[in-house]
């Protein structure tokens, strides 16, 4: 009888030492989330696609302000302020919604590489978003578009649990892009490549 109490003492300790240590663990993982909030408190989020044009079709479609409100999700309007979105240093006001809640932002546009590279700032209450657009020719009728976000959310609390509302921008970059690409079919922008070349990726 005493070696096995003596086995279930040993058991027990075991048990509660583990989840001591889980615990801990989850402790640590949490803080290592803060520390980062605190210090920069700024998350990116990826979204890849392959579509079937050339880089100098999609172009007008991620610079056009009549273009972007159709494939990017939650942008429902945009009202020009200064010069054309292509050009570095113009300015423009972005209307955007998500289900009841309506927000407006400026957005400037910093970085310009015609066919190749747009990179625009957004500002608003909320937060603070850079956008970069690569477009990367692969092929003879395919272009590979990655759109990457570094968000920077305004509200401290915000910035502390921002890994929690990161899935939820990628999930927007990767719709956005599903639609560019229905958009450049519809539309004829595109141009035929054999089938199975189109193809979608995605990365965070």
């Amino acid at each position: 009888m005493k070696g096995k109490r003596h086995q279930m003492l040993e058991g027990w300790n075991l048990y509660h030492k583990s989840a001591v240590f889980a615990l801990w663990g989850m402790g640590a993982l949490a803080v290592a989330r803060a520390v980062i909030a605190i210090d920069g408190g700024t998350y990116e989020v990826t979204a890849t696609r392959t579509v079937a044009a050339s880089p100098e079709a999609v172009w007008p479609w991620i610079t056009k302000a009549e273009n972007r409100t159709r494939w990017q999700a939650k942008l429902v309007d945009m009202s020009p302020l200064m010069g054309d979105p292509g050009e570095v240093d113009s300015t423009r006001m972005l209307f955007w919604r998500d289900r009841h809640h309506h927000w407006t932002a400026i957005e400037a546009t910093r970085e310009v590489l015609p066919g190749r590279l747009y990179r625009t700032v957004q500002q608003s209450d909320a937060d603070t978003r850079i956008q970069r657009i690569d477009l990367v020719p692969g092929g003879e009728c395919q272009t590979e578009i990655m759109v990457t976000e570094q968000i920077r959310p305004s509200s401290y609390t915000e910035r502390v649990m921002s890994f929690l509302v990161s899935g939820d921008d990628e999930e927007r970059l990767e719709v956005s892009l599903e639609a560019l690409d229905r958009w450049l079919r519809d539309s004829g922008a595109g141009c035929a490549a054999p089938a199975g070349e189109a193809q979608k990726g995605s990365t965070s």
